[in-house]
């Protein structure tokens, strides 16, 4: 499977590479980003995004993920992924953010190209999010990118230590805000 190159006015969404290693390891590294997102650990291992990195091109491979940079002004900004993808049917999105790059509205454009090409030329019929009810931002991204709520997970997520509500979302193809 082959990541396709997206451009928005403000972004470009291409392959991370090993040269990003140290701005993913520097955004990563907040806490303030790690305990909002599902897996990022804190403190950030040493070599952890270089070894995440290198994954990437097997996982495109298989065809179960697709792992973009998304960069505003030729800076890494944060990444955006679909997962556990069932090929001609859906995914799941994740994306962060550097807190640098947050309120711009950047998160939202990118997962709007991310989402156009999935169910577009992606061929999915599916995509579904997730995020912690602490973390109401990223709720309103996938809102402002067309996406619905479906439900909550009652305290279903635990990181750091904190337990938490799991409130999921889903696109479809066929949803007025796709076209």
């Amino acid at each position: 499977m082959q990541l396709p190159v997206l451009r928005t006015p403000r972004l470009l969404l291409d392959a991370l590479t090993l040269a990003d290693a140290d701005d993913v390891t520097r955004m990563a590294s907040s806490f303030a980003i790690a305990r909002m997102t599902v897996a990022v650990p804190h403190p950030y291992p040493a070599g952890a995004a270089a070894a995440w990195i290198s994954t990437h091109a097997t996982l495109r491979e298989r065809g179960s993920d697709l792992v973009w940079a998304v960069r505003h002004n030729q800076q890494l900004a944060g990444v955006m992924g679909l997962h556990q993808i069932v090929t001609g049917h859906r995914a799941e999105i994740g994306y962060w953010l550097g807190e640098n790059y947050h309120g711009l509205g950047l998160a939202t454009e990118a997962l709007k190209a991310v989402s156009h090409w999935a169910l577009g030329e992606g061929g999915l019929i599916r995509i579904t999010g997730r995020h912690r009810a602490a973390n109401p931002a990223s709720g309103h991204v996938m809102t402002k990118a067309g996406f619905r709520l479906e439900g909550t997970l009652r305290r279903a997520h635990f990181h750091f230590g904190e337990l938490d509500d799991t409130v999921l979302y889903g696109l479809l193809r066929e949803d007025p805000d796709t076209a």
